[in-house]
């Protein structure tokens, strides 16, 4: 179910599990993955991490960095609700998700959004809709159990002190981020802020997926 949240599921594939009169079992975060998004992701490297900086310099803003986003995912959910299963995930959760891919400069790949979900757990206001925790320990966690056992995610596996490793990179990460982020923060309110500006605000570093410069765009 977390995976909705987290890996912002392809709207062609979101009938899959919209609810219907025979619709009441949820799937595990480990099922979604399997059936919604393929997975071919590189080799993992750990150098593309919150603490590797990438300066460009100017910066995009939110907006453009969002943009760029989208552009190498259009498949991903937006401007509307998910359904995963009985479920509903508010588009403006969706899109804060997207949101903090964009400032942090994770990528989408497995590694990074481990890291992602670790930093979002400590980098966030307290306050926050339950299912925030949920989505970042019950991923961890399934994950975690998936690589005891052996299994890989797509073509992708990730030993058991990879997984914990860099799931803990992303929660210092988050512990280093002052003032906290406001979980229920309107995106709209900082479209047009540029993300250096944001990235000082909040002490984040940039791990550099997502930005490029604005003057190329088209």
């Amino acid at each position: 179910m977390w995976l909705g949240v987290i890996y912002q599921i392809k709207s062609n594939k979101q009938s899959e599990f919209q609810p219907d009169g025979d619709t009441n079992v949820l799937p595990t975060a480990l099922e979604l993955i399997h059936t919604t998004l393929p997975f071919h992701p590189p080799p993992m490297d750990t150098s593309k991490t919150v603490y590797s900086p990438t300066n460009l310099n100017p910066a995009p803003t939110l907006r453009q960095g969002l943009q760029h986003y989208y552009q190498a995912n259009p498949d991903f959910v937006q401007n509307q609700d998910l359904w995963v299963g009985w479920f509903r995930v508010p588009w403006q959760d969706l899109q804060r998700h997207d949101v903090m891919h964009v400032v942090t400069g994770y990528s989408t790949d497995l590694d990074q959004e481990l890291q992602l979900i670790g930093f979002l757990l400590t980098a966030l206001t307290w306050k926050r809709p339950w299912y925030y925790y949920a989505q970042s320990l019950v991923v961890f966690l399934e994950l975690l159990w998936q690589s005891i056992r052996g299994k890989a995610w797509g073509d992708r596996y990730l030993n058991p002190l990879q997984v914990c490793q860099l799931y803990l990179k992303g929660v210092q990460q988050g512990l280093t981020t002052r003032p906290k982020i406001n979980a229920y923060l309107n995106p709209e309110t900082v479209m047009d802020q540029d993300l250096d500006a944001l990235r000082k605000i909040y002490n984040i570093s940039n791990a550099g997926a997502w930005d490029r410069n604005h003057d190329s765009e088209a």
